[in-house]
Formats: structure tokens, sequence, C-alpha cells
């Protein structure tokens, strides 16, 4: 009888509900050891309705629910992006510089603009001599010590010694003329030029005794109606024996004096001079 209910269960449920035939013939079995009809078991398991999926398929997602962890949903982020700091949006407020401080800036960049020129060496008899005593000296004020006794010791030199720093000299003196050369070759006419400027800045406004820059590649600056006016005045030899400041008044007040047909030569060839200028200062542009 069992085996005529498991081949009907087993039509029934097919080949997915095998697993459930096991477990209906357990059921039968205890049935009909309590004498119980077995349609009741019967009935209920033809209500019964097998998963599509396979026992091993079940156990093998069962096994992977348990193993996986559950995924939190994503909440999203409250938190708050830190505000950019103002303080660093906001321009740094300039500081107010004040009338000395502002000098010094301008000083300081017209030191820059002027050039520094090449170390010299002594070019004097006296200063060869006081470089090479005072060479190893070491601290200023062993220097000043020295000082002291070195110009009665230069006075009772040798006629022989003299002339050793002479030559000295002489050499120092053409070294310094080549190194001071190639410096100013080195530099374009036009740094030459604004290093003059900012030289002359230095002399009038902070009182820095700088010299002008020679350089043969410099157009020769025009001359003046009144410059012109004034050799020519001076060559005549009227102002020989007077005083420059006397000299100065007496050609201002006569310059005045001049008339319109007086005073054109004058400017006419003052004129000329500044083309002249205006001319060799754009031929050195051309060049460099």
């Amino acid at each position: 009888m069992l085996s005529k209910v498991g081949t009907v269960a087993g039509r029934q449920l097919g080949v997915h509900g095998l697993v459930a035939l096991r477990g209906a013939g357990s059921l039968l079995r205890a049935r009909v050891a309590l004498k119980r009809p077995t349609v009741v078991a019967l009935s209920r398991y033809r209500s019964f309705q097998p998963s599509r999926r396979s026992f091993t398929e079940t156990k093998v997602s069962a096994a992977t629910d348990k193993l996986s962890p559950k995924k939190k949903s994503a909440k999203k982020s409250t938190t708050k992006k830190p505000a950019a700091n103002k303080a660093s949006t906001k321009k740094r407020a300039k500081k107010t510089l004040s009338d000395e401080e502002k000098q010094t800036l301008v000083r300081r960049e017209l030191k820059r603009t002027a050039l520094k020129e090449p170390k010299k060496l002594p070019d004097q008899p006296w200063l060869v001599y006081t470089s090479q005593k005072n060479k190893g000296a070491g601290s200023r004020d062993a220097v000043i010590d020295n000082m002291r006794n070195l110009g009665s010791a230069y006075r009772a030199l040798s006629r022989d010694e003299l002339e050793r720093l002479q030559e000295t000299a002489r050499q120092n003196k053409e070294a310094n003329n080549a190194a001071y050369k190639e410096w100013v070759e080195n530099h374009t006419p036009e740094q030459i030029a604004a290093a003059n400027r900012a030289r002359n800045r230095l002399r009038r406004k902070f009182k820095i005794p700088l010299r002008t820059i020679k350089d043969d590649r410099q157009p020769r600056k025009p001359v003046g109606a009144f410059a012109l006016f004034a050799q020519s005045r001076w060559q005549s030899g009227e102002f020989a024996n007077q005083p420059i400041s006397t000299t100065t008044k007496l050609l201002g007040s006569q310059w005045k004096a001049l008339s319109d047909a007086e005073r054109r030569p004058f400017l006419e060839a003052a004129e000329a001079d500044r083309a002249r200028y205006q001319k060799e200062f754009n031929e050195s542009l051309s060049r460099n």
C-alpha cells in the first residue's frame, strides 16, 4: 500500500517533491501503527505545493543568508562640511608704511638699478704698501693700530722699494681698467643708462657719492644753447682770472641781454646737437 501511495504522490509532486514524500512515508508508517486511515494524511500532502528550487539550492541559499551580513540602509550624511575660513578669503590689509620705510625701499631699489662695480685693486703706491702690510691683520682695531706706524715706515722706504710699489700700482691700474671695461660691456647700453640715472638720484636725494659709469657705447649728451654760449664766451679769455661763481652770474646776465637774432645761432646749434644725440641713441639701440 505504501508503494502505491509513493507512486501516486511522486507523480503528483514530481522530482522536486521527493523530499516531501520521505516525510510522508514516515508519517504513514506512524499512522499504520496507530491503525488510523491514511487517506487523511495523503490529503494533507496533496495540498502541499513544493518549491521550484531544489533541496541543494535551498540549503545553499539558507547558508548564504546566514553568513552574509545584513546591509544597513544607507543614511544620508548629516554632517556638515566645515565652513571655509572667512579670514582666508578676505584680502590681507596692506601694511601702511611710514615715510622713512618708503624712502628705504626707494633707496634699496635705486641701489639695485645703479649696479655694483667690480672690486678694484690698489692702484697707488701708498695703497699697495698699506694693503700688503695690513694683510692678515685680522680685526679692524688691529688695522687701525697698524696704520699709525705705517706712515713713518713708508717715508723711510728706499728708492728701489718705492719703484717696486709704483710698478705694482701701475699693473693694478691696468688690471682695474680692463676689469671695469669688461664689466661695463657685460651690460646693455640701456642698463648702463638706467644705472647712471639711478646714481644721479642717489647723489642728489640721498647724498650717496657714486660716480657716473663711463660707457663708450653711450652717445654724448646734447649741449644746450646757453652752454654753447658760455663755451664761446669762456674761450674768449674774458673770464680767465675770475672765480667760477662770478663768471656764471655774468654769463647768465649776458645771455638774458641777448636779442632773438643773437640767440638764434646758439639755438640752432643746440637743436642740431640734439638731433645728433637722438640719431646716435637710436643706432646704439639697434646695435644691441
